[in-house]
């Protein structure tokens, strides 16, 4: 299971990769939102980058779309990022 945290202005990514198909990726980093815009920041796999995303929520799933985002490595954020539409879990 992927999951995306966003809470107060920091986000983590995780992911289990025992999913079928899934990319070994985590991260960690800031983020601020302005409208329907969301910008990640301080990730560790891309420091000097800001990755700009365009957000929306459709039955309770978050959707992202990349706006400009230059991170070098690999794509990977963004690819990442808009895989697939985030469902709200509550702990």
């Amino acid at each position: 299971m992927s999951t995306l945290s966003l809470q107060t202005g920091v986000f983590r990514i995780t992911n289990d990769v025992r999913e079928a198909g899934a990319i070994d990726w985590q991260s960690v980093g800031h983020y601020t939102v302005s409208g329907d815009e969301i910008v990640f920041f301080n990730d560790p796999n891309c420091p000097q980058t800001r990755g700009t995303y365009r957000w929306s929520v459709t039955g309770g799933r978050l959707s992202l779309e990349v706006i400009d985002d230059d991170c070098a490595f690999g794509g990977l954020r963004w690819r990442y990022l808009m895989a697939v539409p985030w469902a709200e879990v509550s702990k």
